[in-house]
């Protein structure tokens, strides 16, 4: 698995950062592989646990057809890895 995302969590003086990057499971577990972060450089690029990000939540980012009717699979697995989601708008 491997799905684009956004992790959204409270920075500096409660602005929120924004981090882009992809949900996968390729090293066994599902983790949170930041690509960018704006506006503040942290998380830096690697790989996450749900444990290991500051508090926030993940919201699916539009992708191809094919790939959206697997979304129901990927959160669910993301959920029990300890990953909170917020509808996408």
């Amino acid at each position: 698995m491997k799905r684009k995302v956004e992790y959204i969590f409270a920075g500096n003086n409660g602005k929120p950062v924004y981090v882009q990057g992809y949900l996968t499971d390729e090293s066994g577990s599902v983790k949170l592989q930041v690509v960018s972060t704006n506006p503040e450089p942290r998380p830096a690029p690697g790989l996450y646990e749900a444990g290991n990000l500051p508090g926030g939540w993940i919201r699916l980012l539009p992708e191809t057809d094919a790939t959206a009717q697997g979304d129901g699979a990927v959160v669910t697995t993301a959920v029990k890895a300890g990953f909170q989601f917020k509808p996408a708008a």
